[in-house]
């Protein structure tokens, strides 16, 4: 059963925040254009809402209505330029993702596709446009904000970046110590479930030089749903891997992903994504070409 959130408050809030930071008439525009872009998906919603019925406080969308997500992530005209002398590494891009989906970036190296993880997890920020991610928008981060958010977005790299001279243990538990309020007992609790889930609960005592780089992939894994994150973000995860072991991670990642949590992966290798039945969105000199969504998603849902 889906729950809706219906927010248009927050919405106003985030609209004030682009007007102050765009001052003068044509920005105020693109802001005023911004905060249409927002609340048109909310009504959307809300006209669900409205056609459902209630029943036991959680509102039932009825059969003729369709069903949505809540939105998770939004781009809106986000254009990404690293030196004036550059053409720019994303431009003028337009994207949403629900929560809950499956969503794979494609692209040639250099497509824009990690400049598009690191604008969702706000290392980077748009040269112009807005991000929004989960209620967070960058035209009102502060670094307390942008800490709250790292807190709930997993990130997973092609080059794993565990600790060698630590534990697969230790090496997952590092995020919660780190960002968590935990008792051992909890940390010894949630490690040792994030690393049965990926299938290496028997290795929590090895170190890094002893596994392979499947194994290290899916400790990497481990570490980035240790926090019980919102959405995953992959940045090629299966670049550096043979094709067997590929399919190991990312049949490891569908399974994170059917227990809850949403993904978004990079990659450049079409293979993975044909046949998967999953939404991609293919990249190219930092543009979006394509966005492919299965025709039949959500209708056994209605």
């Amino acid at each position: 059963m889906l729950h809706y959130r219906f927010q248009p408050n927050a919405l106003v809030e985030q609209s004030k925040i682009l007007v102050k930071r765009l001052p003068d008439r044509d920005d105020r525009g693109k802001a005023l254009n911004f905060a249409v872009f927002l609340l048109r998906d909310s009504l959307d919603v809300a006209e669900n809402l409205w056609r459902g019925v209630r029943h036991g406080g959680t509102c039932i969308p009825n059969r003729h209505a369709s069903i949505q997500r809540d939105i998770m992530i939004k781009l809106f005209h986000v254009t990404k330029q690293y030196r004036p002398e550059v053409p720019p590494a994303l431009e003028d891009v337009n994207l949403t993702l629900e929560d809950g989906e499956f969503v794979y970036l494609v692209g040639a190296s250099g497509a824009g596709k990690s400049t598009l993880l690191k604008l969702i997890l706000m290392q980077e920020f748009p040269t112009h446009g807005e991000v929004v991610v989960a209620g967070f928008t960058t035209a009102g981060m502060t670094r307390k904000k942008i800490l709250t958010l790292r807190r709930r977005v997993g990130m997973v790299f092609q080059d794993f970046r565990l600790l060698q001279d630590r534990s697969v243990f230790e090496n997952v538990a590092l995020p919660l110590r780190l960002f968590g309020n935990y008792s051992d007992y909890q940390i010894r609790d949630r490690v040792n479930n994030v690393l049965d889930q990926v299938g290496l609960g028997h290795k929590d005592e090895a170190f890094p030089t002893e596994l392979s780089g499947g194994e290290q992939q899916r400790v990497a894994l481990a570490r980035a749903i240790s926090n019980r994150p919102f959405v995953l973000l992959a940045d090629e995860p299966t670049a550096n891997l043979d094709p067997y072991t590929s399919e190991d991670i990312i049949n490891t990642i569908r399974r994170i992903h059917k227990a809850g949590t949403s993904v978004i992966l990079a990659t450049h290798k079409m293979e993975l994504v044909e046949n998967s039945g999953e939404r991609y969105v293919r990249l190219d000199n930092g543009t979006i070409v394509e966005d492919w969504v299965d025709p039949l998603r959500g209708v056994a849902a209605r």
